[in-house]
């Protein structure tokens, strides 16, 4: 309900400035002046945006409210993601096709437009299918289930030579947080390391190049889909993972998206 809402809230609005600019036009005698040529194209673009909003194509918002009631009648997400999402992909190849017959027999603008838009509905069609599929699959999965919670920390008076040695070339780590009795202080990456001139590295401590803040971190009671959404807000490639105020684990970017490729390819939906 609450999709359906948001979703037939842009083509309703639209619909009622039509009408108020249409009620508008009515008003002054002349219909020839420049007030009523401005008011009929006013109120004629927004019926035109309405009428093209409620096409039933995701992500259009005709494809929301589609995708609102199958989720609705079959409580499937999912499902009803990929059915709009389908409509909407069928539509844009259908705009594309228009487009290509009007650049031959119409107008070669009017077609590249057409078909410009088909190509981007379709897009954005395909992409909301797989985003929605990959965030469902994500959602019922708790870090605690996916991560070892016994990972590998440095305290800060490690050498940056020492934790290249033990953590990236051993253990082909890239990332390691830096903790003190268990409490974390920093997270060491490739990054920071690549920034000091290795001839430097045996005599320089973790803590001089760690990052402190800010520290993003996430629970074991956490689920995939929201740490994915935590290394996206904040387009970092990893999160500490912490619990009654102790670094636990470490969950990367490239961990995720492995399980993604592990599940796609042995068609599994839980670990």
């Amino acid at each position: 309900m609450a999709e359906f809402t948001m979703a037939i809230v842009g083509p309703g609005t639209s619909l009622v400035l039509a009408l108020v600019f249409w009620l508008l036009y009515l008003i002054p005698a002349d219909k020839t002046g420049p007030l009523a040529a401005m008011l009929s194209y006013l109120a004629l673009i927004n019926l035109i945006l309405a009428v093209f909003n409620l096409l039933p194509g995701f992500p259009l918002d005709g494809g929301r409210v589609l995708r609102s009631i199958i989720w609705g009648a079959t409580g499937n997400l999912v499902k009803a993601t990929n059915i709009a999402g389908r409509i909407g992909q069928l539509l844009g190849w259908a705009l594309i096709g228009v487009g290509i017959y009007f650049i031959f027999f119409v107008s070669i603008v009017s077609g590249l437009w057409m078909a410009f838009i088909g190509w981007f509905l379709s897009g954005a069609a395909s992409a909301s299918r797989r985003e929605v599929t990959v965030r469902e699959s994500l959602s019922g999965i708790r870090v605690r289930d996916f991560v070892d919670l016994n990972t590998t920390t440095i305290s800060p008076e490690t050498t940056v030579a020492e934790m290249v040695d033990n953590i990236f070339r051993r253990q082909h780590g890239r990332a390691v947080p830096v903790c003190r009795d268990g409490r974390l202080l920093g997270i060491v990456t490739i990054t920071d390391v690549r920034g000091l001139p290795q001839e430097k590295w045996p005599t320089t401590p973790v803590a001089d190049i760690m990052t402190r803040e800010p520290l993003y971190t996430a629970s074991p009671q956490d689920d995939l889909n929201t740490v994915m959404k935590l290394l996206a807000q904040h387009d970092i490639n990893q999160v500490p993972i912490q619990q009654d105020g102790q670094c636990v684990g470490l969950l990367s970017r490239a961990d995720i998206i492995r399980h993604i490729q592990f599940r796609e390819e042995l068609g599994v939906k839980k670990p």
